[in-house]
């Protein structure tokens, strides 16, 4: 009888660990797809800063040079300044 009742309770055991083991293989395939859809957003994320930064330094080089030529219309107006309060104008 004791027998009995230990292979009774070694066999409800092991399905308890299956039912536990199939519960975990659930959980980790479920955690495994979260991860890969993080992995997908990290580099679309990625992706889309990278393009963020090349139009920002586009920009940048736009302006620096929209600022050299205002420089230098500054100062061909001044230049006319000049020149014209020299002339007596």
């Amino acid at each position: 009888m004791d027998l009995e009742r230990a292979m009774e309770f070694i066999v409800e055991r092991q399905a308890a660990a299956e039912v536990e083991m199939a519960e975990m293989r659930r959980m980790s395939a479920k955690t495994d797809r979260k991860v890969d859809a993080l992995g997908k957003l990290v580099r679309v994320g990625m992706r889309i800063l990278a393009k963020q930064d090349e139009r920002l330094a586009k920009h940048e080089r736009e302006l620096a040079e929209e600022r050299k030529r205002s420089d230098q219309r500054f100062q061909q107006l001044v230049q006319s300044f000049v020149r014209a309060l020299r002339n007596g104008h």
